[in-house]
């Protein structure tokens, strides 16, 4: 606390050992698309990163969502992974850097069948007929059971492991897993 006219002087000696010099700081600039997030390890600190280090940036998709592509620039700082699906890029900062992360929706392949010829198994997508294919991750697909004359749906097997059995002829299936089997 200064209350009165006051005069400062210091003096300086050789260190023993001379200080590390301050890490030179480069922009590091973060960005993603919709339908997830961007996050870094260890995280630029107000946008900057220390020159020749290594930050790991981990995309976190939405559930239904995946990793569509990663954009580095420069390009030349991307050490590892990175890719279209990877879930994280290494990247060295040794310059200004930006990385870029979107994300698109999931899409799962749906077959159906009936087990023999005592009927057939039709199914609509969103009130349009559907004969298989991709299918976005949360759409429901009705299908309806057609028995032939004197025959009813006996059992269903959906992939995931759900049996319905007795003699509905219609089911909604709405895809939630990430991943679906296909029945043998």
């Amino acid at each position: 606390k200064i209350t009165a006219a006051t005069t400062v002087h210091v003096t300086f000696k050789k260190a023993a050992t001379a200080p590390v010099p301050a890490a030179e700081m480069v922009a590091v600039t973060m960005t993603h698309g919709d339908n997830g997030d961007l996050t870094a390890v260890p995280a630029p600190v107000d946008g900057k990163a220390a020159k020749d280090s290594e930050i790991t940036f981990i995309a976190s998709p939405k559930a239904g969502y995946a990793v569509d592509a990663w954009t580095v620039t420069p390009a030349s700082a991307l050490k590892a992974d990175g890719k279209a699906g990877d879930l994280l890029a290494k990247v060295k900062i040794t310059a200004a850097t930006t990385v870029r992360v979107t994300f698109k929706p999931i899409a799962y392949s749906v077959t159906f069948s009936a087990a023999d010829a005592k009927g057939t198994v039709s199914a609509t997508l969103d009130g349009a007929p559907f004969t298989g294919g991709k299918v976005p991750f949360g759409k429901s697909v009705l299908f309806t059971a057609n028995p032939i004359y004197g025959y009813q749906a006996d059992m269903w097997i959906i992939a995931g492991g759900e049996i319905q059995s007795g003699g509905q002829t219609t089911r909604r299936r709405r895809l939630k897993s990430r991943r679906i089997r296909r029945c043998a």
